[in-house]
């Protein structure tokens, strides 16, 4: 969900992606095999089969597991399955305008909650591009944004300029839950020959596939804007928030 934001808090952030990474951990399990246990008999470990590791970034705050595979698209490549839990939950005031669709919005909340899944390829087997990886798979993501236009400035609703004291208030409420497809390329957390902490950058762009809802309240006591006006305004947040959504992700693992 493409909602610019400054500021933000992570109030109950972990609570809520307990129940998803328990079952991130369930699924990997069920699917991809029980983890190897090193015997503290033998002289060498095994390698490590799985990763886990915290993120941060664009969709906030979160958790992540991954793992090897079998499959092979050609010779001495790696794929391994990525799930990945994160979100963001605060408020803003007069000091954290949010923008969208060129009005600042303040005195509200914004949430969003993603889960994605999906592969990540390395094909290359060695040298200086050997942690490089492409990345594919789907998104989860649950939004929602509640703000009043900050009208002690001037704004355009519709093709109507609205300048201080023109209206009361105009309130914004955005739902947008929907599954995204995805494209992304990085470079880190290949599971390799050695147990230990790694590090993981990720870029990547995700593909709306339905209309956010949107709706807008205006407290206008000498009609200034028009109905025409309002259904425009929602059109183009609709337009702003809605399309491929641009998103960045770091990550600290530890392999296991």
């Amino acid at each position: 969900m493409k909602m610019p934001i400054r500021k933000s808090t992570s109030s109950a952030l972990f609570n809520t992606l307990k129940p998803i990474l328990s079952l991130a951990l369930i699924v990997s399990v069920v699917v991809f095999g029980t983890p190897a246990i090193a015997d503290d008999t033998l002289s060498t470990k095994p390698e490590p089969k799985y990763s886990a590791g915290l993120t941060i970034g664009s969709l906030g705050l979160g958790a992540t597991v991954s793992g090897k595979t079998n499959w092979s698209l050609i010779d001495n490549d790696q794929i391994q399955w990525r799930l990945l839990a994160s979100g963001l939950d605060g408020d803003f005031d007069n000091a954290d305008d949010v923008d969208i669709a060129g009005i600042d919005y303040k005195d509200g909340d914004i949430a969003i909650y993603s889960f994605q899944a999906g592969v990540d390829w390395y094909p290359v087997a060695s040298g200086w591009a050997d942690e490089i990886y492409l990345s594919t798979g789907l998104i989860y993501q649950d939004g929602d944004f509640s703000g009043y236009a900050n009208t002690a400035k001037s704004f355009y609703v519709g093709n109507t300029l609205v300048n201080p004291g023109d209206i009361t208030s105009l309130k914004t409420e955005i739902d947008n839950s929907q599954v995204l497809p995805y494209l992304s390329v990085g470079w880190g957390n290949k599971l390799t020959h050695e147990r230990g902490f790694d590090f993981q950058a990720e870029v990547g762009i995700a593909m709306s596939t339905k209309d956010a809802n949107v709706s807008l309240t205006a407290i206008d006591p000498t009609n200034h804007l028009s109905e025409a006006d309002l259904a425009k305004e929602k059109k183009a947040i609709e337009d702003d928030i809605d399309g491929a959504v641009g998103f960045a992700t770091l990550i600290v693992s530890y392999h296991f």
